[in-house]
């Protein structure tokens, strides 16, 4: 059955009704709201140029590793912006517009803001020819790739799940919940463990007085990180205290074995 038919079977009874910003969904969206737009930034706003002392001084195995350091973050942010945070806000139920609203804005930031930082970065510090080489050398790292595939893979199953959910094709609420959860989960791993470990190498040549300006683009993206995933965290923390103390066992577990597979990924990069 294709996607046309299901709609023109749904009920024409339907309601549609607009996001009353009046009301909140919950007690802590509207605040996570108001705080992603009091911290909007640019990175037009932050010149590199006084860095690029720094970087002639460098070895090239040193510009080598930062700047394949900062290719995977752009990966990351790259596939939240494109895929993550947009599949993530389908799967929230029609009526909670502001969690939507919330999670299209942070998935902007991710791809608009964040992902264009980091070719500010490149396009200060090497050639366009490296900058190819550098793109070309992600594509073909199986770890950076086995990597994306295991985030992604997670948005993808949740985002047929929601096609499932909403078109009639059978999927039980509890089978949802838990693909659901689990795309929460690696969004939080995406947003907090893989970015932050990203973040320490331009972070220590921060902290010794080099690099201020890329720093200074790096604390601005972490100050957005910390706010999206501890709203991803909590949307999960609210999922996970539906299931059974047998089944929250099982995820737990899970969620550990996620963990230990990112990790083991990002530290042969």
């Amino acid at each position: 059955v294709n996607k046309t038919t299901v709609l023109n079977q749904l009920d024409d009874n339907r309601v549609f009704d607009g996001a009353n910003w009046n009301a909140q969904d919950d007690h802590y969206t509207q605040l996570f709201y108001d705080q992603n737009l009091s911290q909007f930034w640019r990175p037009e706003d932050i010149s590199l140029q006084p860095d690029l002392n720094v970087w002639e001084e460098l070895s090239q195995e040193i510009r080598d590793c930062y700047a394949k350091n900062l290719l995977m973050l752009t990966a990351l942010d790259t596939y939240q912006g494109d895929i993550g945070m947009n599949v993530v806000s389908r799967s929230i139920p029609q009526e909670y517009h502001q969690r939507k609203a919330l999670l299209n804005y942070m998935a902007m930031m991710e791809n608009a803001v964040h992902a264009p930082s980091y070719s500010t970065i490149f396009a200060t510090y090497v050639t366009k020819g490296e900058i190819n080489e550098l793109f070309e050398w992600g594509a073909e790292n199986e770890d950076l790739q086995a990597m994306l595939a295991t985030i992604v893979t997670h948005y993808e199953e949740l985002d047929k799940a929601t096609y499932q959910r909403d078109y009639g094709e059978g999927l039980s609420e509890e089978v949802f919940n838990e693909i659901q959860w689990k795309a929460f989960v690696a969004s939080v791993n995406l947003e907090s463990s893989l970015f932050y470990s990203g973040f320490f190498y331009p972070l220590y040549f921060y902290g010794m007085g080099k690099f201020m300006q890329a720093g200074e683009i790096i604390n601005l993206i972490i100050r957005d990180e910390s706010i999206h995933g501890l709203y991803i965290s909590m949307l999960a923390k609210e999922l996970y205290e539906t299931f059974s103390p047998e089944k929250q066992v099982e995820l737990k577990q899970w969620t550990h074995d996620l963990m230990e597979k990112l990790y083991t990924h990002q530290s042969r990069l």
